[in-house]
């Protein structure tokens, strides 16, 4: 999705219930996807915080499963680095 959007595990978008389905589902979905960079985590954490507050503050677990890291454009924050950063600030005040 090139750093930019999330994706279900189901066509239905059904949620899955624990750790045993998705890590499942991921085994199953994996070796269909080219995985590429530049990887930033906020789209799949702005997703978990529009969860969370669709849940009315429900406690929730996000789990990431990536292929590689953010990586650093040399002494600075890449553009990937600064959006996971902001959303995870962003994540810190949810529920």
């Amino acid at each position: 999705t090139h750093d930019q959007s999330v994706f279900s595990f189901y066509p239905d978008f059904h949620a899955c219930r624990g750790f045993e389905e998705a890590l499942r589902r991921y085994r199953e979905i994996a070796p269909h996807l080219r995985l590429a960079g530049p990887t930033s985590f906020a789209p799949v954490i702005k997703a978990s915080i529009d969860i969370v507050e669709q849940s009315g503050g429900q406690y929730h677990i996000l789990l990431i499963i990536a292929d590689g890291q953010v990586s650093t454009a040399g002494d600075r924050l890449s553009p990937q680095e600064e959006s996971t950063i902001n959303a995870i600030v962003d994540a810190s005040g949810c529920g």
